[in-house]
């Protein structure tokens, strides 16, 4: 089964309601249904056989069905909603016939993705449910994190992003922008007639037996409105820390910090580092490991996933839910254990750092270029130096890169240039995929963890109480044995489970460390 679940609809009539929702019709005269008889007015979309618009102004909906059931006809209507409600039920009633279809329930090449998208979208007959769902599902299929609907010139071009890279899927006529974002609108409860304002949503999509939460996003640009689908996979969101990606060494090292009763753990890492991955599968770690002897409340934004082990709050600017406001009130509670999201400004890094002191094991994310830079960060915020000193038990630095396809990988032979930029050696573990249907034709199937796993000893506290400078701290943390991100990277490039253009791809080369 492959269907995206959408928000009800009310289409309003003389006398009589038409309520389109997932699950199913329902016919209703004052919000009840008609003489209370569920079994003539109520249907679902498998015994719909057609749903057409009519009457002198077309103000007119008839629902007929294929059990012979008497048709259901509401007068009276708004021309464009009778319409609207015509196509709704119509597109729902297509995505029951489709579920049984081989590319709603199996990965296709990309050359047909393009194909069967551009057939969906066809202007002069397009059907727009169905051209949504099989951009939804295939992108699933792909384990792809995001969906993008981008206008570009006179088309919408549909892209995924799979292992951090983007992949076009296929592309559709600018004509169909409106049709196709109030669609998307409706899937993710949005408010349909504005095109002017950023929105966002949210809405679940089913595939194989597995239910994806999809966050959907829509922001107006110079060529019309671009949406874009992020999607959480509950499979993939929380993973044993031994799959990571970290070494023997900082699994063991990493967890022996989870175990303490207080400190603040900071990692850091641009967007789409896997940040939050790691720190949901601490969270399931340390509930594993201590079960009933830990209360862990979470605030977020927003919440990516629902663990449904700890307490998780999403923040909410304009109610007064910020970072700092949520972190006061969980405090009160008194968690042993408390994730914050991101710590962003002086406030909340404050009241994080003292948490840190007084009895509380804290888990954040604070954006720097290294793991030195962290101290260096927070100091900026204004958190004062012998805080930032005696709190921060640990930094965690990290990156993701993709992982060299099983089924095609074979030995290669990187230009030495390529090796020079990037501080590599040659070496005989080297591989890179061939490109197949698994991979996609990429060469890459999966992503991995790279990690700078930085425990704040003594020395290292010394340094930051004094406020030195970032290159000073990293020559401290080099004194101190601990693998840089680009050392961990070439280990994996050595070891064949990624490439050293992968890894010039997502550190750069040498001389941009400096």
């Amino acid at each position: 089964m492959a269907s995206i679940a959408a928000t009800g609809e009310v289409f309003v009539g003389r006398g009589l309601e038409i309520h389109v929702a997932p699950e199913g019709l329902a016919l209703t005269a004052g919000g009840r249904l008609v003489d209370g008889d569920a079994e003539r007015h109520y249907a679902d979309y498998a015994e719909v056989a057609s749903a057409e618009t009519g009457g002198p102004r077309g103000d007119a909906l008839t629902v007929t069905f294929l059990d012979g059931r008497p048709a259901w006809k509401v007068a009276g209507m708004q021309p464009e909603q009778a319409a609207w409600a015509e196509e709704m039920i119509t597109e729902a009633a297509e995505a029951v016939q489709q579920r049984d279809h081989p590319m709603y329930r199996e990965m296709i090449e990309l050359p047909r993705l393009e194909k069967e998208i551009a057939a969906l979208g066809d202007p002069a007959a397009p059907r727009i449910g169905p051209l949504i769902d099989l951009a939804l599902v295939q992108a699933i299929l792909r384990r792809a994190s995001d969906v993008h609907f981008e206008p570009v010139g006179d088309r919408i071009q549909v892209r995924y992003r799979i292992d951090g890279a983007l992949v076009d899927a296929g592309s559709l006529p600018l004509a169909l922008r409106e049709r196709l974002l109030g669609r998307m609108k409706v899937i993710a409860g949005m408010v349909t007639y504005r095109g002017d304002v950023p929105q966002e949503g949210r809405s679940t999509a089913k595939v194989a037996g597995r239910v994806v939460d999809a966050r959907i996003s829509v922001l107006p640009t110079i060529h019309g409105e671009k949406a874009t689908v992020r999607l959480f996979d509950p499979q993939l969101a929380v993973m044993p820390i031994e799959q990571l990606g970290m070494t023997e060494q900082d699994v063991a090292l990493f967890c022996e910090l989870l175990s303490r009763p207080q400190g603040t753990i900071l990692l850091t890492g641009p967007a789409g580092a896997g940040k939050t991955t790691t720190m949901y599968s601490a969270l399931a770690h340390i509930h594993r490991q201590r079960r009933s002897l830990a209360s862990i409340c979470t605030i977020e934004d927003p919440v990516e996933h629902d663990l449904g082990i700890v307490s998780q709050t999403e923040t909410d600017e304009q109610a007064g839910l910020t970072f700092a406001a949520g972190l006061r009130t969980i405090l009160r509670q008194d968690p042993e254990v408390i994730m914050i999201g991101e710590i962003r400004d002086r406030e909340t890094a404050g009241i994080a750092v003292q948490a840190g002191l007084t009895g509380h094991l804290i888990l954040s994310t604070v954006h720097a270029r290294s793991a030195a830079g962290v101290f260096a960060r927070l100091i900026d915020i204004g958190v004062e130096p012998f805080l930032v000193a005696s709190s921060v038990t640990a930094v965690v630095a990290q990156r993701l890169v993709r992982k060299v396809c099983e089924a095609c990988a074979q030995p290669s032979q990187p230009d030495p240039e390529l090796l020079r930029r990037i501080g590599m050696e040659p070496s005989p573990g080297l591989r890179a995929g061939a490109g197949c249907g698994q991979c996609g034709r990429t060469g890459y199937h999966g992503r991995t963890g790279v990690f700078q796993v930085l425990p704040v000893d003594g020395a290292l506290r010394g340094l930051v109480l004094r406020g030195l400078p970032v290159a000073e701290l990293e020559q401290e943390v080099t004194r101190l044995g601990v693998a840089s991100l680009r050392q961990q990277a070439l280990a994996k490039a050595r070891d064949g489970v990624t490439t050293p253009e992968e890894v010039l791809r997502v550190l750069g080369a040498v001389d941009a460390d400096a």
